[in-house]
């Protein structure tokens, strides 16, 4: 859900977000980082984002970031 409202990176397909959201959850839940490093080198081999900037092809800043926090954990409606 915010992604989906932020600006630049609304426009990326589904499944981009949903890769770059494995990876926050991944690191929001601590997970070992040999783990993350190799789904990462998987992402770079077939051209899956791994930053808010590959979502968007620009810097998001933090009232950005923000705003998809607070979108992303509200309940919907």
């Amino acid at each position: 859900r915010g992604l989906v409202r932020t600006p630049g990176v609304d426009g990326a397909p589904h499944g981009f977000h949903v890769a770059y959201g494995l990876l926050v959850l991944l690191a929001v839940e601590g997970r070992d980082e040999t783990f993350v490093a190799d789904l990462e080198n998987f992402y770079r081999a077939v051209g899956l984002p791994l930053s808010l900037a590959d979502l968007g092809g620009r810097s998001v800043s933090g009232e950005e970031i923000a705003a998809i926090a607070a979108y992303t954990t509200a309940a919907p409606k």
